[in-house]
């Protein structure tokens, strides 16, 4: 089996466990910790497409953890880094902020890539919905990670949304409410 198809089964079995609402594992954990790590895991991707990933935490130097399923979380930012690189041409910079608005952390993950056309985004979070829009380098797309990300995020009480980057690209932005322990 190829990795393409390896890649879309996983992402069948995922979303079924996300409709039987099993398997979560809430701990407290750093969530700037779980967006570092996602950063780390796409940085060969992005290298190789020369794309500049860069972090901007408005919450440096905080000791903030946050209640949370710690794989599932992952996965979503995971899947939004992946997918900015994806849709991302080569040279260009992907942003990604962390701050907090006084009820919920929001991580903005933006792009200067090909962008969403505005008829299809109403489809963006559907199950098997693939915008007209190709991968820059050839890349595979099935139409589950923004699907079972949103899933996942609403799991948390929080949301995933979108709208169009200032001139051209996408921003993604995850929504996950206050539930803090603070760490000394």
């Amino acid at each position: 089996m190829n990795r393409g198809a390896l890649s879309m089964c996983d992402a069948l079995l995922e979303a079924c466990d996300l409709k039987r609402d099993t398997a979560h594992h809430f701990a407290d954990v750093d969530l700037t910790e779980v967006v570092v790590r996602a950063l780390k895991n796409g940085a060969t991707t992005a290298r190789a497409k020369e794309i500049e990933m860069h972090f901007e935490n408005s919450l440096a130097g905080e000791n903030l953890v946050m209640r949370m399923d710690e794989q599932k979380v992952g996965q979503i930012i995971d899947n939004l880094i992946s997918n900015t690189i994806k849709y991302s041409h080569r040279g260009t910079d992907i942003h990604v902020r962390l701050k907090f608005n006084g009820e919920d952390f929001i991580l903005d993950v933006c792009d200067h890539g090909v962008g969403i056309d505005p008829t299809e985004v109403d489809g963006l979070f559907r199950a098997f919905f693939q915008t007209s829009n190709e991968p820059t380098a050839g890349e595979s797309s099935h139409g589950l990670g923004l699907y079972i990300s949103r899933k996942m995020a609403q799991l948390h009480g929080g949301d995933l949304h979108y709208r169009p980057n200032t001139g051209n690209g996408s921003v993604f932005s995850l929504c996950l409410p206050f539930r803090l322990t603070v760490s000394n």
